[in-house]
């Protein structure tokens, strides 16, 4: 049950960091430049190893509750071994999310610069179909002016 827990915790961490990475994404799309996504994102990678952290001390703070509980009793060595396990989850959970953390920290430039180029091409994409609009139009009159011979109605 308690490794269970570990792994919802972890589990939990996993997602959050998901969105995070997700959500900013999607500052982006809302006008935030790459320089604010790459902070969010960083800062999203320092959050993945705090959890890391307090999931460590969670689980070293278990592990000697329970090795303690069994201390005295017929199921002391068991107690122990749960406690060390436990302990081990901790210890593996948070070297895992620090280095979680320390990828999703790494990738924060590119993604900066995947959005400010995404600007960039959306931009160019607005100006594209304005003149495209822009040539519509005046095509458009060219032909009413040569159906209607040049009158207007």
């Amino acid at each position: 049950m308690v490794v269970v827990e570990m792994e919802d915790s972890t589990m939990k961490v996993h997602r959050k960091a998901l969105a995070v990475l997700v959500s900013s994404l999607g500052l982006a799309a809302f006008g935030c430049s790459g320089d604010d996504v790459e902070s969010k994102v960083e800062s999203a990678g320092s959050g993945i190893q705090t959890g890391g952290k307090k999931i460590e001390s969670g689980a070293k703070s278990l592990g000697d509750k329970i090795t303690d509980a069994g201390a005295g009793t017929k199921g002391e060595k068991a107690a122990a071994a749960i406690g060390n396990a436990t302990e081990k989850v901790g210890e593996v959970s948070n070297k895992a999310l620090d280095k979680m953390g320390e990828k999703v920290k790494d990738a924060g430039p590119a993604i900066g610069k995947a959005v400010d180029k995404a600007k960039v091409l959306e931009e160019k994409g607005v100006e594209k179909i304005k003149e495209t609009g822009k040539a519509i139009g005046d095509e458009a009159k060219k032909i009413k002016e040569k159906v209607t011979g040049g009158k207007s109605e």
